[in-house]
């Protein structure tokens, strides 16, 4: 993004990351079908939106407003985000349009949270170690979300679907991909 914004500027550069976005919304409700392009570069269109929004954040330095101003405030903020994508999402509210909103309020609020605690203790540690390590995270979730829901089928002598759609191990599964990723990367 930052290659774009050198050849062409900063607003011609939103307008292109609107442009792909609004692409992708065209594509996605008009079944037209984006050709599949090589290593999915065809994805810019889907998440190039959310890649502005964090350049953005941190060009206006949202973080160091966030830290100056008043912290209750900024936490009902991110706590209404947070109400917001869980009403969506249990309401099955979260295809289309409304997939870019929870995309975006989500990762808001997490966000937010994340600038409201304190620098220095241990908690900002492990929150930093995480960030650190979300792109291994994000790369092997995926593989290891389904072994892991498999040998935990096994272990509760239970269907795969029943274990994916209980919120307690969906919640012990996260903590497992998580405790594997930062093993892996504490052993180099």
């Amino acid at each position: 993004m930052r290659l774009i914004r050198n050849l062409v500027g900063k607003k011609k550069t939103y307008v292109i990351v609107v442009f792909l976005s609004v692409v992708y919304l065209i594509d996605a409700y008009t079944q037209v079908g984006l050709p599949s392009l090589l290593w999915g570069q065809d994805c810019v269109f889907k998440y190039i939106a959310f890649y502005a929004l964090g350049n953005w954040m941190s060009e206006k330095e949202v973080g160091r407003g966030v830290e100056l101003g008043n912290k209750a405030r900024w936490a009902a903020i991110a706590t209404a985000f947070l109400v917001i994508v869980f009403v969506l999402a249990f309401f099955n509210m979260t295809c289309g349009v409304l997939w870019f909103v929870t995309g975006t309020i989500g990762p808001m609020a997490v966000a937010l949270y994340s600038i409201l605690i304190s620098r220095g203790n241990i908690t900002s540690s492990i929150t930093a170690f995480h960030g650190r390590i979300s792109l291994i995270v994000l790369c092997v979730h995926g593989p290891m979300y389904r072994v892991i829901s498999k040998i935990l089928s096994v272990v509760f002598r239970s269907e795969t679907d029943v274990v994916r759609s209980s919120i307690v191990i969906a919640v012990i599964i996260s903590l497992i991909t998580l405790a594997i990723c930062a093993v892996s990367v504490c052993g180099d």
